[in-house]
């Protein structure tokens, strides 16, 4: 069984975007579901009990190892503006609106370079994507609403308030994955801000400009 929870979890590792339990048998030789769900089950009490920053999640029928919540805020930062860029932005705020939402309803808004968006997004671990006939349906996953620090109600909220405002749905769409970007710059320097109040420098400078007591 431990040689089975090792291998389990190289496939994790290696796979941001999870993995469906028969897809994970199959890659391992394993006929039996159970036997590799038995393993998984392991897998996610050992994370947990030995308090470790990542965990292994079930979402949409797929497992993936993912960050804990509270160290979110500790690695989003890594994330460049390269890798969420303006396009791929307006993209996810198309989902994030009318999610779920077929795939090829994505596509018919944004075009099609929703495909190589919905790649990207779908490696970064924000959206999961279910089979259904000959599309898809596409979800947020927990990760974006965590990166973004929002949930789905205040989106929902955002997006009545830029339609009262704009009569044409694609330049609420736009204004949407604007306030995205607007969420994504203010976060990362909010990070920066922290660091630099934690850095040992600025403390010193802290203690340098404090008036002594002794003083009148």
């Amino acid at each position: 069984m431990e040689d089975v929870k090792n291998r389990i979890e190289a496939i994790l590792f290696v796979l941001n975007k999870g993995i469906e339990l028969q897809r994970l048998s199959e890659l391992l030789g394993i006929g039996s579901v159970g036997i590799v769900q038995n393993a998984i089950n392991e897998l996610v009490k050992d994370y947990s009990e030995k308090n470790s920053a990542i965990e292994i999640i079930e979402e949409e029928g797929k497992f993936r190892m993912n960050i804990r919540r509270q160290y979110v805020s500790l690695v989003k930062d890594l994330m460049t503006n390269t890798e969420l860029d303006r396009p791929l932005l307006e993209t996810l705020s198309v989902i994030a609106w009318k999610q779920p939402i077929l795939q090829s309803e994505v596509v018919k808004i944004r075009g099609t370079t929703t495909y190589e968006h919905m790649q990207a997004l779908t490696e970064m671990g924000f959206v999961t994507t279910e089979k259904f006939g000959t599309s898809k349906i596409v979800k947020l996953t927990q990760k974006f609403y965590d990166y973004f620090d929002t949930n789905q109600e205040a989106i929902k909220g955002d997006f009545t308030k830029y339609k009262k405002k704009i009569e044409d749905t694609a330049q609420t769409e736009q204004a949407l994955a604007q306030r995205l970007e607007e969420i994504q710059k203010i976060t990362e320097h909010n990070k920066k801000v922290e660091e630099q109040e934690k850095s040992p420098e600025t403390q010193e400078n802290s203690i340098e400009q404090e008036p002594s007591k002794q003083e009148v």
